[in-house]
């Protein structure tokens, strides 16, 4: 068999295969290739996790959903809220940012207490959202979330700078992620073992012989042993956290690409 591969010289291939997009209408929607440039061929997109429309990539969004993120759709996180009548104000300010609510849309805001929903917002700026809730109330709080009900986007993959595995429905599910590209050890990390010792003028503390310390809590001579090195430093306190080392292994940047 000689490239380009083709329905001629590969009889397993796609019946519908167009050479200038890879594959054609046969690939499944939500299928994930590996592509050797940047930009993705046609009917493909990047895994970068960008937020996309919903409408525009509906074929996709109705495969994958917000398996990967609800894009303007995510749950967003305030600082405090107060309910007057019928107007709700959420304040995002000093811990968090609106990002999703604007003016027009409609939301949803609860505490695990309180749960108002059809929110329409009145007034939006990144540290402060002001809705109208459908009926009237009071209230106040310190905590809350918000989810914009009229969501428009939704998130793809993102593999970038990552290594996949497999899915096995139980440890391994689609979407998880976990592992680092570094590691420092600490002493906890390090198996238990002994060093030997010696006694003050160099003579060697050998199992069985010598004079050994013992518990310092405990009647008796013994005293509480103190090793130093050759440089009179003591070297008997606890280790620190080692520098971090890299866990990557030799490898191939490819480009991830998912089909619309």
């Amino acid at each position: 068999m000689s490239a380009p591969y083709t329905p001629n010289s590969y009889p397993y291939w796609p019946s519908t295969y167009d050479s200038s997009t890879g594959g054609g209408d046969s690939v499944p929607v939500g299928t994930i290739i590996n592509f050797a440039l940047g930009t993705p061929p046609t009917g493909y997109l990047n895994c970068d996790g960008s937020a996309v429309s919903r409408f525009v990539y509906d074929n996709l969004f109705a495969v994958i959903g917000t398996t990967y993120g609800a894009g303007d759709g995510a749950s967003q996180s305030v600082s405090s809220w107060i309910l007057s009548g019928s107007t709700l104000t959420l304040n995002f300010t000093p811990t968090y940012t609106n990002q999703y609510l604007n003016i027009g849309d409609t939301f949803s805001f609860g505490n695990g207490t309180v749960f108002y929903n059809n929110v329409v917002v009145t007034s939006s700026s990144t540290s402060q959202v002001v809705g109208t809730i459908p009926g009237t109330g009071s209230g106040n709080g310190t905590v809350g979330t918000a989810i914009k009900l009229n969501a428009t986007t939704f998130n793809l993959p993102n593999a970038g700078g990552l290594t996949i595995r497999g899915y096995n429905g139980s440890s391994f599910n689609t979407a998880g992620k976990g592992g680092a590209d570094s590691w420092a050890l600490i002493p906890e990390n390090i198996a238990s073992h002994a060093h030997g010792t010696f006694q003050p003028g160099g003579t060697s503390l050998s199992s069985g012989s010598g004079n050994k310390s013992g518990d310092p809590n405990t009647a008796g001579p013994n005293t509480t042993a103190v090793i130093y090195d050759a440089s009179g430093n003591v070297k008997t306190a606890s280790g620190a956290n080692g520098t971090p080392f890299s866990l990557v292994n030799a490898y191939l940047v490819l480009n991830y690409c998912i089909k619309y």
